[in-house]
């Protein structure tokens, strides 16, 4: 080789067929000027001179405009102009990127040529020793893909990258071969197959890239002999429609020629002696999150590549935190696949992102526009899927449409209740799902107990059109219900020995499907029949999953067919009516629609004339009841279910009717009769407590059970023990339905902590309530979460309560909520555990107003009385502290201390709460009387 001397032009920065001459201000397009204006030159020298760092908008500002203040749209002006004469974009060329909320990077190669350049006067030096394509755009997201079969290759020798179209396979083939070129004495040769029609051309595709003769009868044989002493890798690249040629002729070559190694890609292994397969996954996209903010998002390959394709395509393009939460969807429901988001980020121009995403559901007609350059199958989506369609066979066709129907994974259970008919058998559907997987068709997760399928969303998608446009669509949806039914009908089974957590990972991922399910089943084409016994089949299922709004619209929508069934469903419309009443107040508060479904349930129990299904609909009366603030009625049903549990020999029955009967007895001011039994059922076994009788939507026993001791505890004179104990109910909530969350927090530990006067705790906790009632559309506790609120804050009135049980909670908080309606619940017996705070809330606001002192005086006295025989001291104090202060305003402080004292040395603990800390206070006030007094 002779050594020629080139001049070089010190300082120029060389980029693609660019020169820029920066000491003479100039930009060559080879040997041709480029005209540019001094912003933008500026701007370009600042960007190249720091390629692949992020420079900041105000560095660029500062750098073109020095001494001047300009807007930052003058330098998204110079920036797409440069963009423009450079062609950014075309062709996948690209020079500066945006980089969000960071500023921009100039991302192509930027080289600075030394004085003296040595170039070869051997042509033959220079040529290149592979025929690799030149990649224009940039992989994302595979650097460890490129890695690991990097590193495979030398130890296999035979390696195949397999996946579904649209993956990335040729991208990251050729990133390998171009990564490991130089351990190639000869070379890497590419061989595509994508456009060969006939199987037998595959040696011969190979030869011409070798740019070797062979003879037409055996080009095998002249194949090895013109490779047995090389050291080359080849690539066969798009395997899947010549497989069998192409697994022989790769077989046939590495046996003779040690030296040579085979990197393949294909939708399916080639299933060839010595293969090693590598399947390559989707790019990872960002989970669900309303939060997701930019910063994070960009922090996921799938968005990368949208993102920078969106700015290939409109380069004022910017991903905000806005768009954030959006770029994740979209991505997520492209499942990852490189190709659809290409096609989707090519879109973002006309449509714009957040309504690119809402027409999703049209993708085939949407995502159409690839590059012209590309094979015609990845220039739309729907051309994609159709190639690999066309190379199923008959029978692989028909499963795949029959398991678009599952929306989610299903496992082989479940396909054979839906594909498996009287011509079409088990053998078959294992067959085809087998063969459907191998082709990247259907993915396995072998991860969980049971091995569960699943169709990519965009792969489902397209077989779903498929079975809708066949005539076998009406019947494959009717097995799909039909299976449903039967799979939650086994919840009522497994109930009383499983724990909750069990049970969701067991039926919990099924809501996609039953959705889907009762979607077809009430539509024109559908059975309501079935979406009837469906949607009671699957009440449990929403109530575990906390879905009560969404199911109290499905549970009426199902109701108002059942009218029309042609068979009467009794046990059906019963449950149907309890989890109407349960769905109901939870969301709503809407207790007279609750107790009107409670009573129909109640008759037609009484119809079936079964004891179990009275007790089902006794529970539901009861949880009307008790909703509503009647407690003596709500310990009758107690009372009256303990009695059919008895009967009925239902050891689970009675450990509810125990439950429910602590709480009635609780409110009715009953405090240690509740204690034993709320401990009582405590005390039963873990499994009965954890999860039982699916069928009745209630809360956790363990959580239930624990909001009543903790407000026992407070009222008896425990606060200490009380806040333990409604903390311990509200973390074993949050592994609850998210009611009982509510539960825990609205009934226990939000008013624990306002009366012990803990005000950081309870703004915490009321915080937490709040989420979670608008999180999952609970309305009912939204208006407990904003009465707190208005608590905390002193914000009186509050908002109106929507039952007595509020009326009743608020009044022990703030005593000018304690009206006529407050005051006749307690004088009518009707509520009992807040009885003495409410009388001795309506003498402190009588005595507010002015009213005679006998008269406040009295009702101080029987509120004193009442605690005492409900053993609720701290009731006790509050009414022993207001009595005191009128007493001293008589100039009775003798009695007043002696009153106050007596009940303040029976506490035992809490002596930093708040009505301990003014009990103390007053007796220091009065330990040294005044004169006269």
């Amino acid at each position: 080789m002779t050594e020629v001397l080139m001049p070089a032009i010190e300082g120029a920065l060389h980029f693609g067929p660019f020169r820029l001459l920066r000491s003479q201000k100039l930009l060559l397009e080879g040997d041709k000027p480029l005209r540019l204006g001094s912003r933008a030159f500026d701007i370009l020298t600042a960007l190249a001179e720091q390629a692949g760092d992020v420079v900041s908008k105000d560095e660029l500002i500062a750098h073109a405009w020095p001494d001047t203040i300009v807007e930052e749209n003058s330098l998204r002006v110079h920036i797409a102009a440069l963009r423009r004469t450079l062609g950014d974009g075309q062709d996948g060329l690209r020079y500066i990127a945006n980089v969000p909320g960071r500023g921009y990077c100039f991302v192509a190669p930027v080289f600075r040529p030394s004085k003296r350049v040595v170039a070869s006067e051997s042509p033959a030096a220079e040529r290149p020793i592979h025929n690799l394509p030149v990649r224009l755009t940039r992989m994302i997201g595979r650097s460890q893909f490129v890695e690991s079969l990097a590193a495979a290759l030398p130890r296999h020798r035979f390696v195949s990258v397999v996946g579904p179209g649209g993956m990335g396979k040729t991208t990251l083939a050729l990133a390998v071969a171009e990564d490991t070129l130089a351990s190639y004495a000869h070379g890497a040769r590419f061989v595509d197959l994508a456009l060969l029609a006939d199987p037998q051309l595959v040696p011969s595709a190979l030869a011409a890239a070798l740019d070797v003769s062979v003879a037409i009868h055996d080009p095998v044989a002249g194949l090895v002999t013109h490779l047995q002493d090389k050291r080359l890798l080849i690539v066969l690249d798009n395997c899947e429609h010549v497989i069998e040629a192409a697994a022989a002729l790769a077989v046939r070559v590495l046996k003779a020629a040690p030296g040579i190694h085979l990197l393949a890609t294909s939708r399916e292994p080639l299933r060839a002696e010595g293969e090693r397969v590598v399947r390559l996954a989707s790019l990872a996209a960002p989970p669900e999150s309303p939060h997701l903010t930019a910063a994070a998002a960009l922090g996921y390959p799938a968005v990368q590549l949208f993102v920078e394709r969106a700015v290939a395509t409109l380069d004022s393009f910017e991903l905000t935190d806005a768009d954030a939460p959006l770029a994740g969807e979209l991505c997520r429901r492209l499942d990852g696949l490189p190709l659809a988001i290409e096609l989707a980020a090519a879109r973002v121009g006309f449509f714009g992102i957040r309504e690119l995403v809402a027409r999703l559901d049209d993708r085939f007609r949407l995502l159409t526009n690839g590059r012209r350059t590309v094979l015609a199958r990845h220039q739309t989506l729907r051309a994609l899927l159709d190639w690999s369609y066309e190379l199923l066979s008959d029978s692989e066709r028909v499963t795949l449409r029959r398991l678009a129907v599952f929306k989610g994974g299903f496992t082989l259970e479940s396909a054979g209740a839906v594909a498996v008919d009287s011509t079409f058998g088990v053998v078959d559907v294992l067959g085809d799902l087998t063969a459907l997987a191998a082709k990247s068709l259907v993915t396995v997760d072998v991860n969980d107990e049971v091995t569960r399928y699943r169709l990519l969303d965009t792969t489902r998608t397209y077989a779903l059109e498929k079975l809708v446009r066949s005539d076998e669509g009406p019947k494959i949806c009717r097995r799909h219900a039909e299976h449903l039914c039967e799979l939650l009908g086994a919840t009522n089974v497994d109930a009383p020995a499983t724990v909750r957590s069990q049970w969701l990972a067991t039926y919990g991922r099924l809501i996609d499907e039953v959705r889907a399910a009762l979607d077809w089943a009430f539509s024109f084409a559908g059975d309501p029949a079935l979406g009837v016994r469906l949607t009671e089949a699957s009440t449990s299922l929403a109530y575990q999953l906390s879905l009560l709004d969404e199911y109290r619209v499905r549970v009426e929508r199902a109701l108002g067919d059942i009218a029309s069934l042609e068979t009467p469903q009794p046990l059906v419309e019963l449950r149907l009516h309890v989890a109407l009443g349960a769905f109901a107040g939870q969301t709503r508060g809407a207790h007279d629609v609750a107790k009107r479904a409670f009573r129909r349930a109640f008759e037609l129990a009484e119809q079936t004339g079964q004891t179990q299904h009275r007790i089902e609909s006794l529970f539901g009366l009861w949880v009307g009841a008790f909703a509503t603030g009647e407690y003596a009625e709500s310990l009758r049903l107690a009372e009256a279910m303990a009695a059919e549990a008895k009967v009925d020999a239902d050891a689970v029955a009675a450990l509810i009717a125990d439950r429910m009967t602590a709480q009635s007895q609780h409110s009715l001011g009953h405090h240690a009769v509740a204690r034993d039994l709320a401990e009582r059922v405590l005390d039963r076994s873990l499994e009965q407590l954890q999860f039982v009788k699916s069928k009745l939507p209630s809360v956790d026993r363990r959580v239930s059970m624990r909001i009543i001791l903790a407000r026992v505890q407070w009222i008896e004179g425990y606060p200490e023990q009380a806040a333990s104990t409604a903390a311990e109910a509200f973390e074993l909530a949050l592994s609850d339905v998210a009611f009982g969350v509510c539960h825990a927090l609205g009934w226990a530990a939000c008013p624990v902590a306002l009366w012990t006067g803990d005000i950081v705790a309870a703004r915490g906790l009321t915080q937490t309530l709040r989420e979670q009632s608008t999180k999952y559309a609970l309305e009912y506790w939204q208006s407990w979460a904003r009465n707190y609120e208005r608590v905390l804050s002193q914000q009186v009135p509050l908002v109106s309560p929507s039952d007595p049980k509020q009326s009743d909670m608020f009044g022990t908080l703030v005593a000018a909520e304690v009206g006529a309606a407050s005051i006749a619940r307690v004088e009518n017996g009707t509520v009992g555990w807040c009885a003495p705070e409410i009388l001795r809330a309506h003498g402190e606001n009588l005595k507010a107003r002015g009213v005679v002192a006998g008269e406040v005086e009295s009702l101080f006295q029987r509120s004193m009385e009442l605690a005492r025989r409900q053993g609720a001291l701290s009731w006790e104090l509050r009414s022993a502290t207001s009595l005191g202060r009128l007493w001293e305003e008589q100039g009775r402080v003798a009695p007043a201390r002696e009153l106050l004292r007596s009940v303040r040395t029976r506490f035992t603990e809490g002596f930093a709460t708040a009505d301990l800390r003014a009990a103390d206070a007053l007796l220091a006030q009065w330990a040294s009387p005044r004169p006269g007094q």
